[in-house]
């Protein structure tokens, strides 16, 4: 039995469960590639998406990454994300990037995140008003 999911099994999951809607990892063993190719597979699927930073790992969520998940998974109500052990804080314009591309975004917390600027802080109250 596997404790830590790989990007293989987010593909099998994606594909072995059609309804599935939330789901939280911790990216121990996730790379950004693979959260990617689950989003393009989840697609407006997925309304709820938590993410840890992988402790002890390389894998973490990447502005970029942010970036593509929130093109691909527009219908996102809820995203978490806690980047404790992540050392690049995600940019201002990746969060900004996330709040726009998904219009149905209702929850948003982002732990330990270091660098938002006034802008994007004020970007995230007031859609999330």
């Amino acid at each position: 039995s596997k404790m830590h999911p790989d990007d293989n099994d987010l593909m099998k999951i994606a594909s072995v469960f059609p309804h599935l809607g939330k789901i939280h990892l911790r990216m121990r063993k996730i790379t950004g590639k693979g959260l990617i190719q689950f989003a393009e597979n989840m697609a407006e699927r997925l309304v709820d998406l938590q993410l840890g930073a992988g402790y002890m790992s390389e894998n973490y969520l990447s502005g970029n990454t942010l970036e593509a998940v929130s093109r691909h998974c527009p219908n996102l109500e809820s995203f978490f994300y806690d980047e404790k052990y992540h050392r690049e804080p995600l940019s201002k314009e990746s969060i900004i990037a996330l709040v726009r591309n998904c219009p149905k975004l209702k929850r948003l917390a982002l732990m330990f995140t270091r660098q938002l600027s006034p802008e994007a802080n004020m970007l995230q109250v007031n859609k999330l008003q």
